[in-house]
């Protein structure tokens, strides 16, 4: 059986490749030829290649020397190589590229035989300052892959591919690796081989590491079958003071979780982490060289997650690992729900109220429902190890992971400042002159003029809950991410501009309050607007007096506050005159 490899060569004329056939190949490694080198060749034969060009190919005689000593260098062009790019900028967009990242693991080496051939192939994962992604190396490859966890690398033309619907990066033939120095990456750090000091510094693509928490949940068994076999998996949940995380077991591993308790502190040796498809949540992963054992030196308060919780109001963006502490206003049936990739799944959506009085809407999906199957209106309730979503016409979004901590109680214990459902529907508003320094989530009432009255906006929502929902064209049915399939309501959104003769400010009708303002239903108010004039309906507003109570808030991307009206009415100057009147007559 011969051999052959390729090498491409260019000068200021162009490129061609070489063909190296059996003992010849072994040129280029008893040389120590690499990519940039210039060399000479003598004894090549020219032919005529499979895209009409030409290639050479290196006779039995043929010689290659390279040429060391600098003086040639000028004469040749630079070696091209694919862009530099960031790894979190990587995409199915790319071909190749080129990246400069720290080494962070490195897997060991597996041989394989398919189809009658041996090969070699290795894992490596490296990191640069905006993520981590794996890196594969077939062969040759793996022997110009010399360096250690830890090293920075420089790494040429690397080939872009998916594999389980993830970016992954493989060596070519032609790639080059070179170690270098670059301060900025002393920041990353290695944890390969290592106990990483909080959950919370858990990041995805972890590999060989060693993991301490204390256990707070051992999940249901689980068997089904796949392939013609019966296969069983067990989840598991650990925290320590920063945060919770979920480990799943399978097969024989499952047995070790008869030997262990609850508030057991666990050393969890060699894990790796990975991102869970679904829930996007970071996950430990169990595999033949884990092990598990029961630390009995522990220090108490590194296993204790804060109690400390967030206030909802103070929510500007996504933010996960947060404890939020509430008492239940109002519960919704569980439901079935379909995504679009065909997966189904159920939920169950609560209300809370925190002790500022500010709500939230929290999802439990699936086999954590049970965990609040026993809630009742009324019960104070800790979520530990939460992500909280803000939603700018909406409660902030609460979502319950796996690795959740839920503790639950008969009744509130946040206090005396807790306001109940009822005494929140009455809050009082803060009265505020436009010109005043009016502050994010603060609620006010204020007044003044309509200067400016923008075209309503319309959009197909829940006939329950009034979000928008997810709906095909021309159909009526559509599906609501809290309440499943659903029938569609128009619903309205009316923005204007309210003028006190020394500010202004904009203020943002939803729905109810949209269609209390204009007298009209959002189904009314839509057909106006198409069959007369996008203003049709909003035409005679302006220049009317009103006072609004809303919450204040801020569109980041336009850097100008605005208010979501809950409350309003129109003034009516002449009658404040006569009342005034009224009261000066017995003075």
């Amino acid at each position: 059986m011969g051999k052959v490899q390729n090498i491409v060569i260019i000068d200021n004329a162009g490129e061609v490749r070489m063909a190296l056939w059996d003992n010849k190949c072994d040129i280029i490694e008893q040389k120590n030829i690499k990519i940039g080198d210039i060399i000479k060749i003598n004894g090549a034969t020219t032919k005529a290649s499979r895209d009409g060009g030409v290639e050479l190919s290196l006779g039995l005689h043929g010689i290659i020397d390279v040429d060391n000593s600098g003086e040639n260098e000028s004469k040749f062009p630079a070696i091209k190589h694919a862009e530099e790019a960031t790894i979190s900028s990587i995409s199915t967009s790319n071909d190749e590229v080129t990246i400069t990242a720290k080494l962070i693991d490195k897997r060991g080496i597996v041989e394989f035989d398919r189809d009658g051939k041996k090969g070699r192939v290795m894992n490596a994962v490296v990191k640069d300052l905006t993520g981590s992604i794996q890196l594969t190396l077939w062969n040759e490859s793996i022997d110009k892959f010399n360096f250690e966890v830890g090293d920075t690398v420089k790494l040429t033309d690397l080939r872009v591919g998916t594999r389980n619907e993830e970016i992954q990066l493989t060596f070519n033939s032609y790639s080059t690796a070179n170690k270098i120095d670059k301060s900025e990456f002393d920041s990353i750090k290695v944890y390969s081989g290592q106990v990483v000091p909080t959950i919370k510094e858990l990041e995805d693509k972890m590999n060989n590491i060693t993991v301490l928490g204390k256990l707070s949940e051992i999940g249901e068994l689980k068997q089904f079958d796949k392939n013609g076999e019966t296969r069983k998996l067990q989840n598991i949940t650990v925290y320590d003071s920063t945060a919770a995380i979920r480990m799943t077991l399978w097969g024989d591993d499952i047995s070790i979780l008869s030997k262990l308790n609850t508030s057991d502190v666990l050393k969890i040796e060699n894990v790796r982490t990975k991102i869970n498809n679904y829930t996007k949540e970071i996950e430990l992963v169990f595999n033949n060289n884990s092990k598990i054992s029961v630390e009995t030196d522990i220090v108490e308060d590194k296993f204790k997650l804060s109690e400390d919780s967030i206030s909802l109001n103070e929510v500007t963006e996504t933010i996960s690992g947060v404890t939020v502490k509430g008492i239940v206003t109002k519960i919704f049936d569980p439901r079935e729900v379909e995504f679009s990739d065909g997966r189904q799944a159920k939920v169950m959506n609560f209300n809370i109220q925190d002790s500022n009085g500010n709500s939230g809407k929290v999802a439990v999906w699936n086999e954590q429902i049970s965990k609040v199957s026993s809630l009742e209106e009324g019960n104070g309730i800790t979520l530990k190890n939460v992500r909280v979503k803000p939603n700018e016409e909406y409660p902030p979004e609460i979502a319950v992971n796996s690795s959740t901590i839920i503790n639950i109680t008969e009744g509130s214990d946040l206090g005396p400042i807790l306001q109940t459902a009822d005494s929140y529907m009455k809050t009082t508003y803060e009265k505020k002159n436009l010109s005043d320094h009016l502050i994010d989530g603060s609620k006010v009432r204020v007044q003044g003029t309509i200067v400016n009255i923008f075209a309503p906006a319309f959009y197909d929502g829940c006939n329950t809950c009034d979000r928008k929902i997810n709906i095909e064209e021309g159909s009526d049915i559509g599906t609501c991410s809290s309440h499943g399939e659903v029938s569609k309501k128009v619903k309205i959104i009316i923005t204007l501009t309210l003028d006190d003769s020394v500010s202004t400010i904009i203020a943002k009708f939803f729905n109810k309050n949209a269609e209390k303002l204009i007298g009209m239903s959002g189904e009314e108010a839509k057909e106006k607007t198409e069959k007369i004039d996008p203003n049709a309906t909003t035409e005679e507003l302006k220049m009317n007096d009103l006072w609004i109570e809303g919450k204040v808030a801020t569109n980041k991307e336009r850097e100008e506050q605005y208010i979501t009206v809950n409350n309003f009415g129109k003034i009516d100057y002449s009658e404040e005159t006569n009342n005034t009147l009224q009261r000066m007559e017995g003075w």
